[in-house]
């Protein structure tokens, strides 16, 4: 098949394909892509490959979020990607050098340099308290 000006040749007969107000035939193609998405990657119900629309909510959630709870931009309301990267540092650690799974960016351990893990809960006690009875 061949598109030679909305005109696709067939087995040496032709006929003319109609598209609609934003470019797709009646099948979903865009006219000028010849794929289901728009040149601005959005297809005929107005969603992108994420299934996000222009607005950034997403198609079965209704929400800024997946089902897998990560955006448009593909991080989480708390700024982490699926690679366990976060937004603001780039790296394995947030902006308060914890990573998800607890380890501290200083330390390299579950605990910071004062002894507490992400849960601000210390090492000795088992408390919020250090053993002197301060907290963090």
């Amino acid at each position: 098949m061949i598109l030679l000006q909305n005109i696709y040749f067939l087995d040496e007969s032709y006929f003319h394909m109609n598209f609609d107000i934003n470019g797709f035939d009646s099948n979903g193609i865009h006219k000028h892509t010849g794929t289901k998405y728009n040149p601005d990657d959005f297809d005929k119900d107005g969603y992108n490959p994420k299934g996000f629309d222009k607005d950034g909510n997403h198609k079965d959630t209704g929400s800024k979020y997946d089902s897998l709870g990560y955006g448009q931009d593909g991080y989480n309301e708390k700024g982490w990607n699926r690679n366990q990267i976060h937004r603001d540092t780039g790296t394995k650690f947030g902006p308060d050098d914890w990573s998800l799974d607890g380890i501290h960016k200083l330390t390299n351990t579950k605990y910071n340099p004062e002894g507490f893990d992400k849960d601000d809960n210390h090492s000795l006690t088992g408390t919020n308290h250090n053993p002197k009875g301060f907290n963090k």
